[in-house]
């Protein structure tokens, strides 16, 4: 048998096993995440504590491919194609709406993670990272705005008004506009709320031009 094709029958079943100990590695995170361990983890996956450290080389890294797997699972690891919209106005809206009915659909399990990450530094880190891939899709968004403008932005005035920005789009912050509105009007509201923000950003920059 061609060696060649050895190794990529072995990549394939590591991949498999990788996705399946992913999912449930995001299954055990829903369940109880006061809960997660290694040894858990390798409990619901049925594998060796050796096969999770050979997948993932820690518990930070098992925790960030669980949520890789669950936003994956619900089109969240790449929002590209709502940042790519037509235009600007209408990709803040695509982008406001994907969040906002994520976290309507998941805020039973997202409430208990996110509360856990204060007690947990894993989980901390891996809801930090989530929180970066947030602000590069914002500041995208604005870059593209200020390029239909043909405005310039400061890297200070780009990155407080990321910022701001992304603390317009926590779970913590969205969440209540749910409970208030409605997922409907929520994912309208988010929308207005990032537009009015890079609107003004924007006419405070063209006042310096």
């Amino acid at each position: 048998m061609p060696r060649s094709y050895e190794l990529k029958q072995r990549a394939q079943a590591s991949a498999e096993t990788r996705e399946r100990v992913a999912l449930a590695a995001w299954e055990l995170l829903a369940a109880s995440p006061a809960d997660f361990s290694m040894d858990a983890l390798a409990a619901a996956a049925q594998v060796s504590r050796a096969t999770l450290f050979n997948l993932f080389g820690s518990k930070s890294k098992a925790l960030a491919a669980a949520f890789q797997q669950f936003s994956h699972a619900h089109r969240m690891d790449d929002l590209s194609k709502e940042l790519a919209a037509k235009t600007p106005q209408l990709a803040t809206r695509r982008f406001a709406s994907a969040f906002v009915g994520f976290f309507a659909e998941h805020q039973a399990v997202l409430t208990r993670v996110r509360a856990h990450a204060a007690l947990d530094p894993a989980i901390g880190e891996v809801v930090a990272e989530r929180e970066l891939r947030r602000q590069a899709g914002l500041r995208y968004l604005l870059q593209r705005h200020a390029q239909a403008a043909t405005i310039a932005l400061p890297k200070r005035s780009e990155a407080e008004s990321v910022s701001c920005l992304a603390a317009m789009c926590t779970f913590e912050a969205v969440l209540p506009l749910i409970h208030q509105h409605g997922e409907v009007r929520a994912k309208r509201l988010l929308a207005q709320m990032l537009q009015h923000h890079i609107d003004g950003v924007l006419s405070t920059q063209s006042g310096f031009h």
